[in-house]
């Protein structure tokens, strides 16, 4: 009889246990909690002009190239994008040619593209790194700008999410 009672006292914490495990981190709830997250709201992005969107922007009067002379550097000679009035308008910054990335005026959301990969961080298993594409909302965006950058492909994100009282949430 005492051997019953110690065996169901047994099942008892172990069922109540298993109760309390942590539910799995799935992709369905790591992307409710990306496009949740501020991360996912409009806000000021940087783009990386590709040669095909110069020329176009330069065609449109965004900016024109000009050429540096620099005497005292590596680079004695490297082309600019230089900011036309209109240009300025839309874009922020002076990049050069071969790193030709501009920051938008314009705040812009981001649309979650897919979710490639959840790891659990090693060594912690609370953690989890996901890894996602996601691009931003042109569409969204004055027609001559969605017009120009159209074509700019997805991006790469990561994220850690941290299992606490409340289930899975976005690592601060």
């Amino acid at each position: 009889m005492r051997i019953h009672a110690r065996f169901f006292l047994f099942l008892t914490l172990l069922v109540g246990f298993a109760g309390c495990s942590k539910e799995p981190l799935t992709k369905a709830k790591a992307q409710e909690l990306l496009e949740a997250s501020s991360d996912f709201l409009p806000q000021k992005i940087n783009v990386t002009l590709t040669p095909e969107e110069i020329k176009k922007g330069t065609d449109a009067g965004y900016w024109t190239l000009v050429e540096m002379n620099r005497t005292n550097s590596q680079l004695s000679r490297m082309q600019m994008l230089s900011l036309s009035p209109v240009g300025a308008s839309y874009f922020r910054g002076t990049p050069a040619l071969f790193n030709p990335v501009l920051s938008l005026n314009e705040p812009l959301g981001t649309k979650l593209v897919e979710i490639k990969e959840i790891q659990e961080v090693p060594g912690n298993p609370k953690e989890k790194t996901v890894t996602f594409t996601y691009i931003p909302k042109f569409e969204y965006a004055l027609p001559e700008i969605a017009e120009l950058l159209k074509d700019q492909g997805p991006r790469d994100g990561k994220k850690t999410f941290v299992y606490g009282k409340n289930g899975w949430e976005l690592k601060p």
